[in-house]
């Protein structure tokens, strides 16, 4: 039996291109062959990344590069330990942009929320059944998200997700080969340079969904930074 291994970045209202997905298989982390002759199991890992206004996206070339300085100042984030992995990736990365990071609770509650959600309802999206995107859900929260980030019920701007994956160096592995996940992480434009709090979900549940293992992270700006 040959297994497929299909990393797929998506972003909401948009198709990904055939030149694309061609270009996708190409990498070390897409071994795919075809065989006519033999049936196919497909195992299907995939990735979910933020939206970038167009204003903001365009803004690469002015990207400034900073050297993290300060790592989860917050103690009440609560993370648990493939939680700690990702956070640990985040920000000690030598690629990291940000000036520094800041572990919020509310976000991390929010995350691990998302995460639970997409495991219990069986779905993969950055909108839940009932309409509702990350700047929407973590403004109910109680997180004070920039008036300068969309206030639109299915709006993201601050969240990039994944699933199938059993471990979190293989999340972050597979985030850092796609380079929308790369850019909104890493902060590589100025948009993101500016999402300082972070939080960290992730749940892993065997029975009732597609993918078992579900991660996310949320980075945002705060009206109180």
């Amino acid at each position: 039996t040959v297994s497929k291994y299909l990393i797929i970045p998506t972003q909401l209202n948009q198709q990904v291109s055939v030149g694309f997905m061609k270009a996708l298989l190409k990498t070390q982390l897409l071994p795919f062959r075809q065989s006519r002759s033999i049936s196919c199991i497909c195992f299907i890992v995939v990735l979910c990344t933020v939206l970038v206004p167009a204003n903001v996206a365009k803004a690469d070339s002015g990207s400034k590069f900073y050297i993290p300085i300060a790592v989860n100042k917050s103690t009440n984030c609560q993370l648990n330990a493939q939680e700690q992995q990702i956070e640990t990736m985040l920000v000690t990365d030598e690629n990291q942009q940000r000036p520094e990071m800041v572990c919020n609770s509310i976000l991390s509650r929010v995350a691990r929320e998302r995460a639970l959600d997409m495991a219990t309802r069986d779905y993969f999206d950055h909108v839940n059944p009932d309409g509702h995107g990350p700047n929407y859900m973590v403004r109910e929260a109680g997180y004070m998200l920039s008036d300068s980030y969309s206030n639109a019920a299915d709006a993201n701007n601050i969240e990039s997700i994944a699933a199938g994956f059993s471990t979190a160096e293989a999340a972050w592995d597979g985030w850092m080969n796609s380079p929308s996940h790369r850019k909104h992480l890493l902060a590589e434009i100025p948009f993101y340079t500016e999402q300082i709090e972070y939080g960290i979900g992730y749940v892993n549940i065997s029975d009732g969904n597609t993918y078992h293992y579900y991660w996310v992270v949320l980075t945002a700006k705060s009206d109180q930074q």
